[in-house]
């Protein structure tokens, strides 16, 4: 009987878990409120742990280990989630991306019982934050690509950086990106 290859996650998963040299794998599975064998199980590629739950492994991992596993593991969180794991699809494009899910749900529960009005203020703000995101990681890539013309849009393509406009009819006066679905107000 061969031994299945473990994954880059798997692998790099199991050096942090291990990395808290004070924490058995039991421990862990107390820690996470999951069963050992759940743990078990990520560690050989037959599972992933949830979103949640592999953010407070590295929350975890970021107080008590030592050496370089936490940032080995990190290595591998903006690549794509394929390369890295039989399960990638589930935590696509990245695992960063995944891990980030827990905190959009967040967001999204915090935000429901705002008022029409102050949930689409925040949504404006947070847009208009995004935006200004995109074009500094957009300015940042052009100024260190050496091939300006690799990185402009084909014509007719879409813009890399979407365009804010002003809508006066909202009461806030904020910029909303131009693919957002506008409604004029009643």
């Amino acid at each position: 009987m061969t031994k299945k290859k473990l994954s880059l996650f798997a692998s790099r998963l199991a050096v942090l878990l291990d990395c808290a040299g004070s924490f058995s794998r039991q421990d862990w599975a107390e820690i996470l409120g999951v069963t050992p064998s759940a743990v078990s199980q990520w560690l050989q590629d037959d599972t992933i742990p949830r979103a949640s739950t592999l953010r407070r492994i590295v929350e975890v991992a970021e107080r008590h280990c030592e050496g370089d596993a936490l940032e080995k593991f990190r290595e591998i969180l903006s690549m794509p989630s394929t390369k890295v794991s039989p399960r990638g699809k589930k935590m696509a494009p990245t695992v960063a991306h995944y891990m980030v899910e827990p905190i959009r749900e967040g967001f999204l529960r915090v935000l429901a019982p705002l008022t029409p009005k102050d949930q689409e203020s925040v949504l404006f703000e947070a847009a208009a934050r995004c935006h200004a995101l995109i074009k500094q990681q957009f300015t940042d890539f052009s100024k260190t690509s050496h091939r300006r013309a690799s990185i402009e849009p084909k014509r007719g393509a879409p813009a890399a950086v979407p365009k804010i406009e002003r809508r006066t009819q909202c009461a806030a006066a904020e910029p909303v990106p131009q693919n957002v679905p506008w409604k004029e107000p009643v």
